[in-house]
């Protein structure tokens, strides 16, 4: 009989979301020790990062509208100070209007920034797969099975093996003499 020797504590890493496996994301190489926690891989999404571009680019903009409407209230404000009662009267009144929509721009680069938090937040939860034991990555050819690989959510990327726990054998044995070992 075929067998091997193998420790009893193994866990299975998985990709935890649709991406990239490139050469910079792939952390470790086989037969290297982790511990609990340890970076393995890094993915990258190209969907993900193009919704984190526009959601900065959405911050960006906010911020530049803020900083026009500010230059308004500026304007509106050295109009109001011309004498006449009615011209202040209506600048006046222009001024508290341009400060509401300055209020609502505030609120909607606050909604904003906090798109990119969230984002940002996905990212790192998702795309960062990190050791879920210690032990060692027993696959010395770990770098040409996985570099430049596209993975789904779920696709079994490689085990961590506990070698300095207990140990138990696999045996490959023919069905008919099964009932020899049993």
């Amino acid at each position: 009989a075929e067998g091997k020797l193998m420790p009893v504590e193994q866990h299975a890493v998985f990709a935890t979301a649709d991406g990239l496996i490139t050469r910079e994301g792939l952390k470790v190489s086989g037969n290297q020790e982790v511990k609990k926690g340890d970076v393995l891989v890094v993915l990258e999404n190209d969907e993900l990062e193009g919704q984190i571009a526009e959601a900065k680019a959405n911050v960006q903009k906010q911020k530049l509208l803020i900083v026009a409407k500010n230059e308004e209230i500026n304007v509106a404000s050295q109009k109001g100070n011309t004498g006449d009662a009615e011209q202040a009267r209506t600048n006046e009144a222009t001024v508290s209007r341009l400060r509401v929509e300055l209020q609502r721009l505030e609120g909607d680069r606050l909604i904003a920034e906090g798109q990119v938090a969230t984002l940002e937040k996905r990212k790192a939860e998702k795309l960062v797969i990190v050791a879920p034991a210690d032990g060692r990555i027993p696959n010395f050819q770990l770098r040409q099975m996985l570099e430049d690989r596209p993975v789904r959510t779920g696709d079994h990327l490689f085990d961590i093996m506990n070698d300095n726990g207990d140990w138990h054998m696999e045996l490959l044995v023919e069905e008919k003499r099964m009932g020899h070992i049993l």
